[in-house]
Formats: structure tokens, sequence, C-alpha cells
């Protein structure tokens, strides 16, 4: 799935230090517009540079995959060369990326659950050479490779280990990706990629050609049926808020109405996500973070 743009990733001379590559994930996620980024307002400061610093490093690696002309051989070879110097970054080997040295830092600081980075990667390169999923369950163990393993290690930074937090943390994440699979059919497309499952499409009597060529009534019709699990997945996220400190909780309460307000302009206008792609704009998201902001305490949100 497209995340934004690739980010240059390149230091001054003088090699980058973990403040100035902490400084560079934050600008990055600020100026992408990131719907996430409306949430890290509510964290604390070093929260929310490792959030940022996390989002860079899974931008980064999506568009590996997704950005560029190159051939489908070098782009793997790419992402893993992209995988061993993470791998090297955690390990203490000095990098020139200020992304992986962000990243680095904040494994170490919060205790990221390494394995799931790496099952990131992993997820992000099956899209190099998977374009299609036969079953409902492979589409959701995608879920979870790709949006999952950013989830638990958004739990780690915000410091909630209960089980309960982390199945609604899948939960959640799920939600957010089932979401980016409806909101980009048409893009996905373009990439001869279809997210939603055959075997369901078949049953709904909806045939490959008509989710690579602009859709049909019946394809919106199924794609109103994985919103409803969506908002599902939504609904039981809630879970989480009890272990979770207030600041971390209204960060997620944000990002998740944010991202279910586009699941919701894409329930509303019928699916039809081929004319204009769903999306919230600044006023609607600022309307969503203010109230929060506000019956938080504004003094001690900004005080961090």
């Amino acid at each position: 799935m497209k995340i934004a743009t690739r980010p240059v990733d390149t230091g001054s001379t003088a090699p980058p230090t973990v403040r100035s590559s902490l400084a560079y994930c934050d600008a990055l996620a600020r100026n992408a517009g990131a719907n996430f980024y409306w949430g890290f307002h509510l964290l604390a400061s070093e929260e929310r540079l490792a959030m940022s610093a996390l989002y860079a490093f899974a931008r980064t690696t999506d568009d590996i995959v997704d950005e560029g002309t190159s051939s489908i051989a070098e782009r793997d070879v790419q992402l893993e060369r992209w995988r061993g110097e993470l791998l090297a970054a955690l390990n203490g080997v000095s990098s020139s990326s200020r992304i992986l040295i962000a990243v680095a830092d904040c494994a170490r600081r919060f205790q990221l659950p390494v394995d799931e980075l790496l099952a990131l990667v992993d997820g992000c390169a099956q899209d190099l050479h998977k374009t299609r999923y036969e079953t409902m369950d492979e589409t959701l163990d995608y879920c979870r490779k790709v949006a999952g393993t950013v989830g638990l290690n958004m739990l780690a930074i915000l410091g909630a280990k209960h089980p309960v937090a982390e199945r609604a943390m899948l939960d959640l994440a799920t939600a957010f990706q089932l979401t980016n699979i409806l909101r980009d059919v048409p893009e996905d497309a373009r990439r001869d990629r279809i997210y939603l499952p055959l075997d369901e499409l078949k049953t709904h009597g909806v045939a490959e050609h008509e989710v690579l060529s602009g859709g049909s009534d019946a394809l919106r019709r199924y794609m109103r049926q994985v919103g409803a699990q969506a908002k599902d997945r939504y609904r039981l996220s809630g879970a989480m808020s009890p272990h979770l400190a207030p600041r971390a909780a209204n960060a997620l309460t944000v990002m998740r109405c944010i991202y279910e307000g586009i699941l919701d302009q894409i329930l509303w206008r019928d699916c039809d996500v081929w004319s204009r792609r769903p999306k919230l704009s600044a006023l609607r998201k600022a309307r969503i973070l203010l109230p929060v902001l506000f019956n938080s305490g504004l003094g001690n949100l900004i005080s961090g």
C-alpha cells in the first residue's frame, strides 16, 4: 500500500546525531501531513519523536517497494539491503541513515519488539511478488504483517504491555489497513494488486476485471461488508484505553477517529472510491483533535 512520496534520507557532511535524526523524522511525518501525526500532537516530546521515527521507517520501507522505476529484482535487493542496515543499526553499528539512527535509538529506549520491525519489512516485500489474496485469512495475515507490526511497536512506545491492549491494538491496526485497502482499490489496481479476497469477491458475483477497471454495483456492495468488518475492529479496539496512560489513550483516540472518519466517508459515498480519493480535510482533522486537546487539559498536554 502506498503511504507517500519516498523521502530523501541524506545527512550533512558531518555524521548525523541521534538528536538531528529524530528531528528529521519528526519533520518528515509533519510535512507529509500524515494522518497519524495529528495524534502525535498529544504525546510528550520523547514519545512523539519515537512515533515519528517509526512512521519514517514504515514509510521508507513501503516506498522502496512502491516508488521509482527499479525492477522487482532491484527492489528486492534494495529491501534486503535496508533490512540488513536495520539489523546493523540495532546492533550498534554506525549508520549514515538518519531514519535508522532514530529507530535504533528508540528501539533501545522503548524496548521495541525488533522482530515486528523485521516482519514489517517482510510484509512489504510480499507486495513485490504477491498481487492476489485468495481468502480473507490471507488478507488479514497481510494486515498483520504491514499494520499489526507497526501497531505493536506503537504500543511499546506508549508503554502498554497488557495482553488485552495488544489484542485491541491488533484490532485497531487491522481496521486501519482495511480502511486503506478500501480507499486504495483504484490505486492498487493500477499496480495490478487486489487485496480484497478473491473467493469472497466470486461469492458476491464480482470478477477480477471489475476491481481492476473501475468497479461495479456488486463490488461496492461487497466493499460495504468489508467496511462493516473494519467498523467492528474499530469498536473492539476500545478495550485498549484502560491500559494506557491518558495522553496515550487520547492520541490513539484522535488517530482512530481520523481513520474511522475516512472509512465513514467511503461508506457514505456508497464505496465510490474511483471518482475522488476519500480523505479528511485539515479542518475536519482539527475538529477531531481540538476537543480532545482541550478536554484533556491544554496546559498539561503541551508541557511535554
